[in-house]
């Protein structure tokens, strides 16, 4: 049975009324309840088709494979329609191959190696160990929390600027897009070619950077500085490789890539604008915390909200608070030279 505005507004009203704070009246409360009742009521409405919408999406989105002969067998099929057939050209069928498409990592290649598509992006090695991507569950979870935050996060445009600094397969994407995600504008970062390719196909209309994150900032982080209203992110871990040095300001050399992402994010972000990580949860330890420059928020976290503060004069300033449901962190395949994390799993 579908819960009515109607029967929502009644069953909150009856809890309020049996519990009201000291120094509110019944009188009162019955005359707010007489002024605002149409406007409480479309808010509400709003709210359940909004919900409605996302259970709708939900019911229709690809289940997620774990065993690794499935796997392996829709990453196949995945990728040979991604190398044959141009987006423009495909449908709902297509969309649906390519949306079961997983990443390489715990699939062994022995089987499959002379099956790939010729001239396409193959499976990188480390990808084999590490290439676990977020669960839909995970990103969609994050995605119940951010949307109530998406209009206070817009620009003048009424858009929220948003930034994937490592896109794996564009799971956080798609979970915040559809009915109620209309303010999202992506700017999109993944540095593994495959992972890159795939999710072109999956999603033909973002404009996908193919490399590291230190060389995206290079490259076209003034243009973003400051404007970012909203990062997400499951940043890789493990340490950081030769790219390091492709980020021209030296005070962002951390050594763990999950800090670099964090503080490079944050500080990208808009005053008041908001960042959402996935972090080792090693990197609760004080240890791995001393390592983190001062420009990010610290604090123990499976996955964190970081809200950027105005500071003095105007100025911004980092700012955050742990939150939310466990998450776990995938390794990138492509941190060239990076130790991976300890340990495997999706996440």
């Amino acid at each position: 049975m579908t819960t009515t505005a109607s029967q929502l507004f009644g069953a909150i009203t009856t809890a309020v009324r049996a519990n009201l704070p000291p120094g509110v009246s019944p009188a009162y409360l019955e005359g707010l309840l007489v002024r605002h009742r149409a406007g409480l009521h479309r808010v509400l409405e709003q709210g359940l088709a909004a919900r409605q919408a996302r259970q709708e999406a939900d019911a229709g989105a690809p289940q997620e494979l774990w065993l690794p002969a499935r796997r392996a067998a829709a990453d196949l099929a995945a990728m040979r329609l991604a190398a044959s057939t141009p987006p423009q050209a495909m449908i709902g069928a297509d969309r649906a191959v390519l949306a079961a498409y997983s990443g390489w990592g715990g699939i062994s290649l022995d089987k499959v190696r002379d099956r790939f598509p010729a001239g396409f992006p193959a499976p990188e090695a480390r990808g084999l160990y590490h290439e676990d991507y977020t669960p839909g569950a995970v990103t969609g979870e994050l995605a119940r929390v951010i949307h109530p935050l998406l209009p206070e996060l817009a620009g003048p445009a009424g858009t929220v600027l948003t930034l994937e600094p490592s896109a794996g397969i564009v799971r956080f994407v798609r979970s915040l897009s559809g009915p109620g995600f209309e303010a999202p504008r992506w700017l999109v970062v993944e540095w593994s070619a495959l992972s890159a390719r795939m999710l072109q196909a999956i999603r033909p209309v973002l404009a996908v950077y193919q490399g590291p994150l230190e060389r995206w900032i290079r490259e076209r982080g003034d243009a973003s500085q400051g404007r970012l209203n909203l990062v997400v992110a499951n940043p890789p871990c493990g340490q950081r490789g030769a790219s390091v040095t492709e980020d021209p300001v030296r005070a962002y050399r951390e050594k763990a890539v999950y800090a670099y992402f964090l503080r490079r994010g944050l500080d990208l972000v808009a005053p008041e604008g908001l960042g959402v990580f996935l972090i080792p949860a090693s990197a609760r330890s004080p240890r791995s915390q001393a390592g983190v420059g001062s420009g990010a928020a610290r604090g123990g976290w499976r996955w964190g909200c970081c809200r950027r503060a105005r500071g003095p004069r105007g100025r911004s300033r980092g700012s955050g608070a742990p939150r939310g449901p466990a998450g776990r962190p995938r390794s990138d395949p492509d941190r060239r030279g990076e130790r991976p994390c300890g340990g495997r799993g999706r996440g």
